[in-house]
């Protein structure tokens, strides 16, 4: 579980991806309100990211 803001949640996701210890990131965002989830997963995961690169998506 990682906890935290922007800035920390996603460097501590760029940690693991360099470190090669994981494949994917799942989320589980804990909210019923499908607005917050939504923009949690855009501030997560922005569409051009060295993750997706890493991935193999294009």
């Amino acid at each position: 579980m990682i906890i935290g803001n922007k800035e920390e949640i996603l460097s501590k996701l760029d940690e693991l991806s360099k470190l090669n210890l994981i494949d994917e990131f799942m989320f589980h965002i804990p909210s019923t309100d499908a607005e917050v989830r939504n923009q949690t997963v855009k501030i997560l995961a922005p569409i051009h990211t060295i993750h997706k690169e890493k991935a193999g998506i294009l």
